[in-house]
C-alpha cells in the first residue's frame, strides 16, 4: 500500500492494511494502540489530516508510536492527536520544504504571537484564533507578502510558530494561503540552516512606525 495516499483517498480499510503490515513486524506497539483505547477511525483521521497537510505518511510506525503515547495521556483531542503524529516528522517536514541545506523561514514577533497566544478558543474543530478586529487579516497580508518574495527566489518559505499556535495558525493559512506550510518550532530538523525571510509584527506596532 502506497503511504502517500491522497487524504481524501485514504480509506479505513487503507489503514488497517497497514496496521496489520505494522502488527506482523511490531506486534508490541499494535497491542499498546489498543490499550491506549485507540481507534482505527481516530487513526484515519490522523493520517488524513496529515495528508491534507502535505506530510507523507512513509514513517507509519513512527506515527503511530507518537500518536499512541499521546491517546495514553489525559484530555486527548483529534487535535492534539495530530500534533503529536507531526512531533517525530520534524525533519522530514524539515527536507520537503529546505532548499539546498537552508530552510527559509518568517516568524512572528513576540509581542504579535503572545497576542494570538491570548487570542486562542477552543471550537468544535479545534483551536481557533480570535484576536481584534484587522489583526488576522493583517497576519494573513503580511505573511503573504513575504511568502511570494521567498518563493520569487526560488524558496519554499515556511511559518514558524509556537507549539501552542501551530494548529490554529494551519486552519487560518489552508483556507487563505494553501502553499503555505506552517511548523512549530519544534519540529525544525537540526540538519538545516535557517534562513531568516521576514518577521510580522503586531499591526499597531506596524502603524505607529509608520507614523
Amino acid at each position: 500500500l502506497a503511504t502517500r495516499t491522497a487524504p481524501g483517498l485514504l480509506s479505513t480499510r487503507q489503514v488497517q492494511i497497514l496496521l496489520d503490515a505494522t502488527k506482523a513486524t511490531d506486534p508490541a506497539l499494535v497491542e499498546e494502540m489498543k490499550l491506549a483505547q485507540l481507534s482505527l477511525v481516530e487513526l484515519h483521521r490522523v493520517l488524513a489530516s496529515l495528508g491534507e497537510e502535505g506530510v507523507p505518511i512513509t514513517a507509519f510506525v513512527r506515527i503511530l508510536e507518537g500518536v499512541t503515547n499521546r491517546a495514553r495521556q489525559p484530555n486527548r483531542t483529534a487535535e492534539s492527536l495530530v500534533e503529536a503524529a507531526r512531533a517525530p516528522l520534524g525533519p522530514m517536514i524539515t527536507a520537503q520544504h529546505a532548499r539546498d541545506g537552508k530552510l527559509a523561514v518568517i516568524t512572528l514577533d513576540a509581542g504579535l504571537e503572545q497576542t494570538l497566544l491570548d487570542s486562542l478558543r477552543q471550537s468544535d474543530t479545534g483551536s481557533l484564533v480570535a484576536p481584534e478586529p484587522g489583526l488576522t487579516e493583517h497576519l494573513v497580508n503580511e505573511v503573504r507578502a513575504l511568502y511570494d518574495a521567498g518563493s520569487r527566489s526560488l524558496q519554499d518559505p515556511v511559518l514558524v510558530v509556537a507549539t501552542a499556535l501551530r494548529p490554529a495558525l494551519a486552519k487560518l493559512f489552508a483556507a487563505a494561503l494553501g502553499r503555505l506550510c506552517v511548523m512549530s518550532i519544534n519540529e525544525i530538523g537540526k540538519q538545516v540552516q535557517l534562513e531568516r525571510i521576514g518577521v510580522v509584527s503586531n499591526v499597531s506596532t506596524v502603524a505607529a512606525a509608520g507614523l
